[in-house]
């Protein structure tokens, strides 16, 4: 339920109550690589790029084969690069 809810959430770009409901998700369920890569996906959108790249270097070490995660880690080290 949380897991639907952060991605309703979420289409609609209410992104920091989305973060919420996929944590909630990500505690039900720590194994499951496509929460773990869209809490990653979420955390980016929602202005958090330090979070997003932790989260996403989190599923990489997990499954080096998760793309979605490896895209939003390039994007928050970009986004955390351009502000220093």
């Amino acid at each position: 339920m949380a897991f639907y809810r952060g991605l309703e959430l979420y289409k609609n770009l209410r992104f920091d109550e989305a973060v919420d409901h996929m944590r909630r998700a990500h505690e039900l369920d720590p194994l499951d690589a496509v929460i773990s890569a869209q809490l990653a996906d979420m955390l980016f959108y929602a202005q958090r790029h330090a979070e997003a790249a932790a989260q996403a270097r989190q599923v990489l070490e997990a499954d080096s084969t998760q793309s979605e995660a490896l895209m939003f880690l390039s994007f928050a080290e970009w986004e955390m690069g351009k502000r220093t």
